[in-house]
């Protein structure tokens, strides 16, 4: 499994953990921003209700933009 499979694999639930591992596996190079949110958005079609991921999937793009 990929950093940026791992990455995505915790928007579902995206406590503050989950972002501190998603912005950590961004810091060591793991992946890009591009690269992430195309995951990401492969992702919403694997969810039965994906508005909670969509949601989930702007905040960490907001928080990584950040760094």
């Amino acid at each position: 499994m990929s950093a940026v499979d791992v990455a995505v694999s915790k928007l579902g639930r995206l406590a503050s953990d989950d972002m501190l591992d998603i912005i950590n596996l961004y810091q060591v190079g793991g992946f890009d921003l591009q690269l992430f949110e195309s995951v990401a958005q492969d992702a919403l079609d694997y969810y039965a209700i994906p508005k909670p991921l969509e949601l989930n999937i702007k905040h960490a793009l907001r928080e990584l933009r950040k760094l």
